[in-house]
């Protein structure tokens, strides 16, 4: 593998590229020299890329980029067009539940691009957090088009994750600043988590045309900010698609399939933003019981939604905190598939009817295409 520098040589505050080859054979070990090439970047004080070329690239430790909040760096490999194909980052080192891919420790402005990483043998495909021993966080995180592969959520260490912000080695959620954090494009699969966020000054993640599968719980949120989910597609989640225990959460376009429950949210009543649901698709298998479970303010908006479990039963939202009188569900121009009215779909902890004073229903339909009835 070689490190070569494609511009003149670099001053403390100029751009720099430089470009890493893999050794491509599998048996030597890569991560040394693109160890190197991140910290040459990083010691420059300004802006710079790291450039991957295509092909695996075993990694028997983590590779760790200790960034600063007054230059950017960017870790850009070659297109993963789908699975571990282009540059792909494989972690077979040593094995240790504080194992990630890449950890990313403070720092802003920081960007990974078309990258695949094998994170099967680590916690982690991507970690970043706050640096404890630096004093610096972490601000304006893109990744864009990043596949990540983990292992099987039914065989995965239970904290594990392909992407965590905001969380540190332990699986503790860390309450330190991790925000303004952008993921657009690319592909989630397996681990027990594909994105996990810690809470309070972890703030302000975007998930944006995002592929996730297979992993026990495909988004879990429980940043301090508002955050947003557009247009991602998911599936066969083990437990349920977004776990969501923070306020002023958008979910606009997400697509899930196969999946035993869609969303499931608490709401800190004493400081709450509402949670909004628009233009979602549901079809999963509830098996009759609630795809949707929440507690404090939901917002539902145009979306379609459909249990596939056998007798094709009515898809139920489970309101918690019914007598809470801030409590509240608004629910507008939804098709609730095969129900016949709203005491059909919004229930409470034991099943019963939820009391209309928490439900705003306008425009809401159930039954079937063809047979379509007002759900009053």
């Amino acid at each position: 593998m070689t490190i070569r520098y494609v511009r003149s040589a670099p001053k403390a505050t100029a751009d720099c590229i430089v470009h890493v080859d893999a050794a491509y054979n599998g048996i030597d070990d890569d991560s040394p020299r693109l160890q190197a090439a991140v910290d040459s970047v990083l010691g420059l004080n300004g802006s710079g890329v790291v450039v991957m070329s295509p092909g695996p690239m075993r990694l028997s430790s983590p590779i760790v980029v200790a960034g600063a909040l007054s230059y950017a760096v960017e870790l850009r490999g070659e297109a993963a067009t789908g699975g571990l194909s282009g540059t792909v980052l494989k972690y077979d080192g040593e094995a240790g539940p504080d194992k990630a891919v890449i950890e990313i420790r403070g720092g802003a402005g920081l960007k990974m691009s078309r990258l695949a990483i094998d994170a099967k043998a680590a916690r982690y495909g991507v970690r970043a957090a706050y640096d404890r021993d630096r004093g610096v966080g972490v601000s304006e995180l893109t990744l864009e088009h990043v596949y990540v592969e983990g292992e099987s959520w039914s065989a995965a260490d239970p904290l594990s994750a392909c992407l965590a912000f905001g969380v540190l080695p332990d699986g503790t959620l860390d309450t330190n600043q991790c925000d303004a954090v952008t993921v657009v494009g690319g592909k989630l699969a397996g681990h027990a988590y594909g994105v996990r966020t810690g809470t309070a000054n972890v703030a302000n993640v975007v998930l944006r045309e995002i592929g996730l599968v297979g992993s026990r719980v495909l988004v879990s949120i429980r940043a301090g900010g508002a955050c947003s989910i557009v247009d991602c597609r998911g599936g066969a989640s083990g437990w349920h698609d977004i776990d969501c225990g923070a306020n002023g959460v958008r979910v606009v376009g997400f697509y899930s399939e196969g999946s035993p429950m869609f969303f499931s949210g608490t709401a800190n009543l004493a400081n709450m933003a509402p949670v909004t649901l628009d233009s979602c698709r549901w079809a999963g298998l509830a098996s009759g019981g609630p795809f949707i479970r929440h507690s404090g303010q939901l917002r539902i908006v145009q979306g379609l939604f459909q249990d596939l479990s056998p007798g094709s039963p009515p898809p139920k939202i489970q309101c918690q905190d019914v007598d809470a009188d801030a409590s509240s569900v608004v629910s507008e121009q939804n098709h609730y598939r095969f129900a016949a009215s709203l005491s059909d779909v919004f229930v409470d902890s034991n099943g019963d009817p939820v009391p209309l004073a928490h439900v705003r229903s306008f425009g809401d339909v159930g039954g079937d295409g063809g047979a379509l009835v007002r759900l009053s």
